[in-house]
């Protein structure tokens, strides 16, 4: 049931970030406009929960996932993201904030739009359990 539960949080989490990830590829200049915000000491507190969050939701739904493995294996690199941010000063997460946000638009396009699009329609993908698995559990 747990496991389930941290499913559809994956998805959500998941659709959100495919939402996000067309807004890059149709309007950088829309995320570029909120790049400040993000450069704030609180804006990497609140990245590193959510991805150390994600990190453990991750985990707890792998049992429940299409594709166990996948789950197993990017939870933990999520949550040690989150712990990286914990520990990167403000200086250099702003100049991170930075690169990607303003000076680098090409890239945000290729990285955060395409390869994003790509990996968030992955997970979604991943996430939803087979015909199979889903026959299993309404028995």
């Amino acid at each position: 049931m747990l496991a389930k539960s941290a499913v559809m949080i994956a998805l959500v989490y998941a659709v959100l970030s495919l939402l996000l990830c067309f807004v890059i590829v149709v309007s950088p200049s829309l995320i570029v406009s909120v790049a400040d915000i993000f450069q704030t000491a609180g804006a990497k507190y609140i990245s590193a929960s959510l991805d150390m969050t994600m990190g453990v939701i991750f985990f707890i739904a792998a049992p429940a996932a299409k594709f166990k493995l996948t789950f197993k294996i990017f939870s933990p690199i999520m949550f040690l993201a989150g712990i990286f941010y914990f520990l990167l000063p403000t200086d250099n997460w702003a100049a991170y904030i930075d690169f990607w946000f303003i000076d680098s638009l090409l890239l945000l396009r290729i990285f955060g739009g395409g390869f994003g699009i790509l990996f968030c329609g992955f997970i979604i993908y991943a996430a939803i359990p087979g015909n199979s698995e889903v026959d299993e559990a309404s028995t």
